[in-house]
């Protein structure tokens, strides 16, 4: 996910990103250090855990990295079974998973030098912003979910997001349709449903949120929910609310699935 860190000049933010081989950690440490005392705004992406395990799965095998070049070879050719690919995405990625993003906000309150005990996100305001003055820093948190309305929610503190343009039309990604067939047949292990509930990324979701994930991602009932995706991205809408982003298939669109 992305990272904010400070430019060269006192008001204006410059968005770093990190590619999936970069530490999130040491590079917000190495934002923090650089700034040598100056005004800094670090930033960072949550998303709901199901969604990003099944996009980061899929941005790594599109592109063939991470062990997955195999993988890739047999999607472009056509004869990966359902089976095979379910395999391949339970028998690495949950594990990598929880391995690097389980605790990713307990790790940049650190840097920023926030007790993690005093960190709330208020699920309703849909982001966090927390100072600390001993070091000059900020932290922003926004969800994934929430991409759509990023200028009205970042817009104060990162003007760039003012420019983000949400395209309902494009060019599909070349693995669209094995993704939204994935999504709309795969039941996520329930070992792996209460292992999210306890990583950094759920405490950002209201209780409602919460279960409408579960109900999404873990449950068969829920499976007319996820045949019913049509078009290029899938939503869901919890307990009538606004709608939350759950997965994109374009390349230009809202999930770009390069930067995770």
């Amino acid at each position: 996910m992305p990272h904010v860190c400070n430019g060269d000049k006192k008001t204006t933010w410059q968005i770093c990103h990190g590619g999936p081989e970069d530490d999130p950690r040491q590079i917000a440490e190495t934002a923090v250090i650089n700034a040598k005392g100056k005004r800094i705004l670090l930033g960072t992406i949550v998303r709901n855990p199901f969604s990003h395990m099944v996009s980061l799965f899929f941005s790594q095998v599109g592109i063939g990295c991470c062990g997955y070049h195999k993988v890739r070879e047999r999607l472009l050719a056509g004869n990966l079974s359902f089976s095979d690919l379910r395999n391949s995405f339970e028998t690495t990625l949950p594990r990598k998973f929880f391995r690097t993003y389980s605790k990713w906000v307990g790790a940049l309150l650190d840097v920023v030098g926030i007790q993690r005990k005093s960190y709330f996100f208020d699920a309703g305001a849909r982001r966090a912003v927390v100072d600390n003055p001993k070091n000059n820093a900020t932290l922003l948190v926004l969800r994934m979910e929430d991409i759509r309305d990023f200028p009205s929610l970042a817009s104060d503190y990162v003007p760039e997001v003012a420019m983000l343009r949400h395209n309902n039309d494009g060019k599909a990604k070349w693995y669209a349709d094995a993704y939204k067939s994935f999504v709309q047949s795969y039941v996520f292990p329930s070992s792996v449903c209460d292992q999210v509930k306890s990583t950094d990324s759920w405490g950002h979701y209201s209780e409602m949120e919460q279960q409408c994930f579960l109900a999404v991602h873990c449950g068969q009932e829920a499976q007319d929910i996820r045949t019913a995706w049509t078009g290029n991205q899938m939503y869901a809408t919890c307990g009538g609310r606004r709608k939350l982003l759950l997965h994109d298939t374009l390349t230009d669109g809202l999930d770009p699935d390069d930067d995770e």
